[in-house]
């Protein structure tokens, strides 16, 4: 019986706004608790970002002890299924380039249908996979099989991470903490290789599988985009969404911009509603054929790409 009295509350609060549609906006502004909480959600996604760095910088690692030129005579001897010729090292340091847009091309779907929250914490699946199989590696091909679900995983994780950034954070913050994501990428690589230079190439495997674990824990404490919640019809939910990313503030404190994203989407909707009606049958069929052109596939793509780009720099 509560949740039918959500939804009517919710109807009503939709119907309203959509009606309220051509009312000015104007940019709000808050106070250091939002900040503090906002600083709070880059940190923890770019967590992520530090796992992705060090999956980035695992081939290295690897090649470094296993490649044949370079392998001591007692790793030979210890672990000889182990030892990479140049083909095969040059797998392994190509795969990850060659696999991440394809995790970039599913995580567009996927951001869009179970949300940012969601995507983010299944992301750190392949990741924590990929460096157990590393660990127990007793061929390269399991070498390779890590280096895979680790690329998949990269590809997953920048969409849905730029995406929640974008859309919780205000905009007098939103650059200063995008800029975050190169940093924690980099920190990363700089993780995994001070790591290694303390142990063996293994226990750096097993010690980087706690990144994802962790990061994984912290994500859950982080509430879905209220941007996503209220596409989805879901007010109720996204205004709590909204009130806990900007300082854990009350209804009252958030309710200018809570109504303000209704409009807009509201609006966005019904331009896309009117678009799609006046559309031919055969610009259906072309809007379904240029699926991987739309924003929520590009996007994550031209991320990686920049991302990629200002690693190999």
């Amino acid at each position: 019986m509560k949740q039918s009295n959500n939804n009517a509350n919710d109807y009503t609060l939709t119907k309203d706004l959509i009606k309220d549609e051509t009312e000015p906006e104007h940019i709000l502004r808050y106070g250091k608790r939002s900040a503090c909480s906002q600083i709070m959600v880059a940190v923890i996604q770019n967590f992520l970002l530090v796992a992705v760095g060090m999956s980035f910088g695992m081939p290295t690692v690897i090649l470094g002890a296993l490649n044949h030129r370079v392998a001591t005579n007692e790793t030979k001897m210890d672990t000889p299924n182990l030892i990479m010729d140049d083909e095969e090292s040059s797998w392994l340091g190509s795969i990850l380039f060659l696999i991440h847009p394809l995790g970039a091309v599913i995580s567009g779907y996927l951001v869009e249908a179970a949300g940012r929250k969601k995507v983010m914490i299944l992301v750190c699946i392949p990741f924590f996979v990929g460096w157990m199989l590393l660990y127990y590696a007793e061929s390269v091909l399991m070498i390779l099989a890590g280096t895979t679900a680790m690329g998949i995983g990269i590809g997953f994780c920048e969409g849905p991470i730029i995406s929640y950034l974008g859309e919780v954070c205000e905009p007098r913050m939103r650059g200063s903490l995008t800029l975050l994501t190169g940093i924690s990428g980099t920190l990363g690589i700089l993780v995994i290789f001070f790591i290694n230079a303390l142990v063996d190439w293994r226990t750096t495997t097993l010690l980087s599988s706690i990144i994802p674990l962790l990061a994984m824990v912290m994500l859950f404490i982080l509430p879905e985009s209220p941007t996503w919640l209220i596409s989805k019809g879901r007010l109720t939910q996204a205004e709590k969404s909204l009130r806990w990313v900007r300082g854990w503030c009350t209804k009252d404190e958030v309710r200018e911009e809570f109504e303000q994203l209704v409009r807009d989407l509201a609006k966005a909707a019904n331009d896309v509603d009117s678009a799609s009606n006046k559309a031919s049958r055969i610009d259906k069929i072309k809007d379904e054929l240029n699926y991987f052109l739309q924003p929520e596939i590009r996007r994550p793509f031209n991320m990686i790409l920049i991302f990629s780009r200002r690693l190999l720099h």
